[in-house]
């Protein structure tokens, strides 16, 4: 699976997508990744889901309502140079 054109530091992804379930998109990014990824997503169905999400190696879920600029900010700081 190519990710993009060059080598990243982060993934930033949400979890609907029209041919796989978010966790899958995780799963396979995962056979090529080790850096963090985050999901910015409107839901978590339930507790279970988070909890696979974060067994796949999420560092991070931050919702869509509310200010997810604002949240997500802190988990690029360390990106910035």
């Amino acid at each position: 699976m190519v990710i993009g054109a060059g080598a990243a530091d982060i993934v930033i992804t949400g979890l609907a997508f029209p041919d796989m379930d978010g966790e899958e998109f995780i799963s396979r990014v995962r056979e090529s990744f080790a850096g963090p990824i985050i999901v910015v997503s409107s839901s978590i169905d339930n507790q279970d889901k988070y909890e696979r999400l974060v067994d796949l190696g999420i560092r991070a879920m931050v919702l869509k309502s509310g200010p997810w600029k604002e949240n997500l900010k802190p988990f690029l700081a360390e990106f910035k140079q």
